[in-house]
């Protein structure tokens, strides 16, 4: 048994035409998403909360805002004690997908977190001590994710992206 189905409707055949081009290349959407994962992760330090769950980041410890204030930084913001964090998170897209990130090989830890020692350890070549990498137990306080409306609001932008290209956008 053979079906053909043969379309006369120029309309639907451009309409479907154009929707095959548009699930081949989602860059304008994918632009958009990744934007939106970036701003994610900048809410994410202004608001010092996990962009999950908007759970608040740990507090500083007092040997961390102690070490600051010798330092003459005396900023309390979690995790911007310098901006290189929040300003190395970077958004990036192609054709398929967009993502965010950072380059920097702290940024696991901060975001995870980590125990003391978790590392290993390292000698003080002066004194001869070996010392736990961290020194002391780093809380997690992640700065990327996203909650149930930043995916809604995502699955609204692959919609709009479908409807533009079916001409109901």
């Amino acid at each position: 048994m053979n079906i053909k189905i043969e379309l006369r409707d120029r309309e639907l055949r451009a309409a479907l035409s154009r929707l095959v081009v548009a699930g081949e290349d989602f860059s304008p959407a994918m632009v958009e998403i990744a934007g939106h994962l970036r701003r994610a992760s900048e809410n994410a330090f202004e608001q010092e909360a996990d962009p999950s769950t908007s759970e608040a980041w740990a507090p500083l410890s007092d040997v961390t805002k102690r070490l600051r204030r010798k330092a003459g930084k005396n900023d309390t913001r979690k995790l911007r004690v310098d901006g290189g964090l929040l300003d190395s998170i970077v958004a990036d897209h192609d054709r398929t997908s967009a993502v965010v990130g950072t380059n920097l090989v702290y940024a696991t830890t901060q975001h995870f977190g980590a125990r003391k020692g978790e590392f290993g350890s390292y000698t003080n070549p002066i004194t001869g001590q070996p010392h736990p990498i961290p020194w002391g137990d780093i809380p997690a306080r992640p700065f990327f994710g996203l909650t149930a409306g930043d995916e809604l609001a995502i699955s609204r932008m692959l919609q709009a992206h479908i409807e533009g290209a079916l001409g109901r956008g």
